[in-house]
């Protein structure tokens, strides 16, 4: 399966992992990392770095992103899984990915929405 992967940090280079533990064709979106805004920055953690270390298919967004990765056809992928995302993916480009979209989320939602 063909997934389209928007993550950052730790929870998100989890989610990552998995996804390639178990074959799948990923293709990573992410914010690079000299965007991350937060006062500590831990690059073990870096989404971006895993990506190239493993030779992904990497696309880098700015912080808010644009999404200009979505200009490419949506046929490349099957399905959208974003864990740790900091932005809603917009809902018009989730209905042409074949299996549409899921969202990985630390704890319950909406009872814990927010960082975890």
């Amino acid at each position: 399966m063909r997934v389209l992967f928007l993550g950052f940090r730790a929870w998100g280079l989890e989610t990552l992992k998995a996804l390639c533990e178990h074959n799948f064709d990923v293709t990573v979106v992410t914010y690079p990392d000299s965007n991350i805004t937060y006062q500590y920055q831990n690059l073990e953690d870096s989404v971006y770095q895993f990506a190239v270390s493993n030779n992904l298919p990497l696309f880098t967004e700015s912080f808010p992103p644009s999404y200009g990765f979505l200009s490419k056809p949506y046929k490349e992928w099957d399905v959208v899984l974003s864990s740790n995302w900091r932005h809603y993916v917009p809902t018009e480009a989730l209905k042409d990915f074949r299996y549409g979209g899921f969202n990985v989320h630390r704890s319950l939602l909406p009872k814990y929405a927010g960082f975890s």
